[in-house]
């Protein structure tokens, strides 16, 4: 056998090999796409709150000017964040269920009310008793299943959020360590500049987090204003749910609209329509407006670029992607920027 002809097979089981790995490997990043997506997730939240933790870390807690150690700071801030979230819960919750109580009460007059409208516009042929709305409803078994699809929902959502506040807390903890390590296994002559990208990324994304607290506020305060306008009950319960909502893409605005609509539907129909307008009016304001070019001050990136990212993000990944596509497009934007800067240096 030729010398040729046994290197062109030698190459041809390489390059079978190495297809093969390949595969195998991107079969196995598929098949564990949503934990990676979690890895990724609490990565972003770590550097997010980098900023934070450092300002509590460089406060003189203690006689003769010593700063608080690390994992204290650490620990200082994941008890504000869960005293905060405890805290909104006792706000929000007994109003809500408050609110629910009455509007069960007054199910019957509410049902009527929106019966004859509906009728009166010719969106409805006849009004329906309530026997007949309760023949109508779904089975006992399907809403025994919805109820408890719903609850098994909630506690997905509860572990994964344990779940990834858990995880970002150790990276705070030992990222600083854990990077180091990875220097070291790049050139000696390139971990100067690794060093720098990655400080810029913990930069920007910890101005994306500030970004998303600024947005939140906003979006509170002015939901707080036109509630009341309307004269919702509770309406500043109502506009903290919208604040909170904010930090979920896509799905939160949505969700955090339903409780304001309901509460305006025990008023009135058309107090319920104004309210629908209003955070109609709000999203679109929001969307096309303000996250971008908030965002723009924030990260650096233009408006159409933050856009583009949070449909791309929100296609290929859902909430996740949405949630994440603005940091993601800052990094991408530094390892862009780096890597024209030293093409143009050479």
């Amino acid at each position: 056998m030729a010398e040729s002809e046994l290197r062109a097979r030698r190459l041809i089981l390489f390059a079978v090999a190495a297809l093969a790995a390949g595969t195998a490997l991107a079969w196995s990043l598929f098949l564990v796409r949503e934990a990676l997506q979690l890895v990724y997730l609490s990565v972003m939240l770590a550097l997010g709150f980098g900023p934070m933790v450092r300002w509590i870390e460089q406060r003189h807690w203690f006689k003769g000017k010593r700063h608080a150690p690390r994992w204290l700071a650490i620990l200082l801030f994941y008890i504000a964040l869960i005293a905060l979230m405890v805290l909104a819960l006792q706000i929000i919750v007994p109003p809500l269920v408050a609110q629910a109580r009455d509007l069960g009460a007054h199910l019957p007059e509410y049902s009527d009310r929106v019966q004859a409208w509906l009728v009166a516009h010719r969106l409805l042929r006849r009004p329906f008793t309530l026997a007949e709305l309760v023949e109508r409803a779904p089975s006992p078994n399907d809403t025994m299943f919805g109820i408890l699809g719903a609850v098994n929902l909630a506690v997905g959502v509860v572990i994964t959020g344990f779940t990834v506040l858990l995880l970002s807390f150790y990276l705070l903890v030992e990222g600083e360590e854990l990077f180091r390590g990875f220097l070291r296994w790049l050139p000696k002559e390139s971990r100067p500049q690794w060093s720098r990208v990655a400080g810029d990324a913990a930069v920007k994304v910890g101005a994306w987090m500030s970004g998303q607290f600024v947005l939140s506020v906003l979006i509170g305060v002015t939901s707080a204003i036109g509630f009341w306008i309307i004269g919702l009950p509770y309406f500043y319960v109502l506009a903290l749910i919208c604040g909170i909502g904010e930090t979920i893409p896509m799905v939160g605005p949505i969700a955090a609209a339903v409780p304001a609509i309901l509460v305006a539907s025990t008023i009135s129909l058309n107090t319920a329509i104004v309210t629908t307008i209003f955070l109609f009016v709000q999203q679109q304001i929001e969307n096309n407006f303000i996250i971008p070019r908030l965002m723009q001050k924030q990260t650096g990136i233009s408006p159409i670029l933050v856009m583009v990212a949070i449909l791309i993000g929100g296609s290929l990944l859902g909430i996740i992607g949405a949630l994440l596509a603005v940091p993601t497009a800052a990094v991408i934007q530094i390892l862009v920027r780096e890597y024209l800067d030293q093409r143009d240096a050479l």
